[in-house]
């Protein structure tokens, strides 16, 4: 793209982020306007920056890394009063996933990139297009995808837990052959006396759910078999692995 936003041309700006903050504003103005979207927070943690929109029922967050990546996450809003809170996130591309497999989305990553600023405000532009076509009714509140993309969004986790950790739960593998249920649940339960004197019995120090989604998942026992051995039912094992799945989300 030859053309950058004309406001900031041969500027030199001492914010580090302030072509992004700006490129973001501009860009996706029509689309802000459109549905009702109104800037909420600016965080900045370098190297990152966060830039958080809401409207009513959704949150949009642009993030971007200095010179490495950026993002775009759609946000469920739960609101209460005048409390807003947010109560699922998920990146935009797992939402292209379902609608649009065919887009490539590592033309939107990869540190091979030159990130200079028509390049962001290319991939913002881009971004915009995309958000418009495959997500209008996210931003206008109706989330029936959202349990799709929960899914979609812990598959990937576990993938990306075993290749850098070497384990689908994100610890490094405890055993080098499959272990037996005893095996995996021994001293699930045990309490370090001396984290326990440290947080005055305050820090729940039980493993016993992490060792449910590591004898799952890594060891690939069913629902049924850990239900059986923990003599609890299988609903509760299910319900385990789920309320896992949604804390790492």
């Amino acid at each position: 793209m030859d053309c950058v936003i004309g406001k900031r041309k041969n500027k030199k700006l001492k914010d580090p982020f302030a072509f992004f903050k700006q490129a973001v504003d501009e860009v996706f103005e029509p689309l802000f306007t459109e549905f009702g979207f109104r800037h909420v927070e600016t965080l900045e943690y370098m190297p990152e920056c966060l830039i958080k929109y809401h409207n009513e029922t959704t949150g949009l967050h642009f993030t971007y890394e200095w010179k490495s990546s950026m993002w775009v996450s759609v946000v469920r809003l739960k609101r209460s009063g005048r409390e807003v809170e947010e109560i699922a996130k998920f990146d935009f591309f797992f939402v292209l996933q379902i609608r649009q497999p065919e887009i490539d989305s590592g033309k939107f990553y990869g540190s091979d990139k030159e990130w200079t600023t028509p390049f962001v405000e290319e991939l913002l532009r881009k971004y915009a297009l995309l958000l418009r076509k495959s997500a209008q009714d996210i931003l206008t509140g109706d989330f029936s995808i959202f349990p799709e993309l929960k899914k979609l969004a812990a598959a990937n986790r576990r993938r990306r837990n075993k290749e850098m950790f070497g384990a689908y739960s994100g610890g490094s593998p405890r055993f080098t052959t499959r272990p037996t249920l005893e095996q995996v649940f021994a001293g699930a339960k045990d309490v370090d006396p001396e984290l326990e004197r440290f947080f005055k019995g305050k820090i729940n120090l039980d493993q016993t759910d992490s060792r449910i989604y590591e004898s799952f998942w890594d060891h690939e026992y069913s629902a049924r078999e850990i239900a059986d051995f923990l003599n609890e039912t299988e609903e509760s094992i299910q319900h385990k692995l789920d309320e896992i799945d949604n804390r790492g989300l």
